[in-house]
């Protein structure tokens, strides 16, 4: 059986994501008004590079080659490009870190309430079950203690599996802030 060919080209040890663009403010949000430095990616951009890199095994150090047709202008350099694809990835990962902290937040208080309707329900169950005696009062009592368990299905779903996405959604972010990133444009003319 033959190894799958990767869906990204190689150059030395660096998995590459390659994007040609006419301009260099092809790569940008034209909407945002902030200075190249701190202006936000294309949102098209920003999502082909981070879908590519997710392809690109953990192993394997990302490079994004950002092929510019046009020669860059005195207002912006390969320099403030970088830093603005660093600045970019950098303050999504900081905002993947904020959904975390605050859904850790929810997470708690959903346990902590839950826990609560669960001690609350068991008891009501059991205190129907001792009024209630016989057939009607069994089925009160079992859909009760149904129910307690219920409450707590969305807290330990939050704490036990919703993080998953978001940490590795940040892992990802973390590599494209970390990835080489290499201008190419023509030299401009003297």
């Amino acid at each position: 059986m033959n190894e799958r060919e990767p869906q990204y080209r190689v150059e030395g040890d660096y998995g590459c994501i390659d994007i040609t663009l006419p301009t260099a403010q092809h790569l940008f949000d034209l909407r945002d008004p902030a200075p190249f430095r701190e202006r936000s990616l294309d949102d098209d951009a920003a999502e082909y590079i981070y879908a590519t890199a997710t392809d690109i095994p953990r192993s394997i150090a990302i490079k994004l080659v950002l092929i510019i047709k046009q020669t860059l202008g005195p207002s912006l350099s390969a320099a403030e490009i970088e830093t603005a694809v660093r600045v970019h990835f950098q303050h999504d990962a900081d905002r993947v870190t904020r959904q975390l902290r605050q859904q850790r937040k929810f997470g708690r208080v959903a346990l902590a309430a839950g826990l609560t309707a669960l001690v609350v329900l068991l008891l009501l169950a059991e205190i129907i079950r001792r009024r209630l005696p016989g057939p009607v009062g069994e089925i009160i009592h079992t859909g009760l203690v149904i129910l307690a368990w219920v409450v707590l299905w969305k807290p330990v779903d939050v704490l036990l599996y919703e993080w998953w996405p978001l940490v590795q959604k940040r892992r990802e972010l973390s590599r494209l802030v970390a990835a080489q990133i290499e201008v190419r444009a023509p030299e401009p003319e003297p």
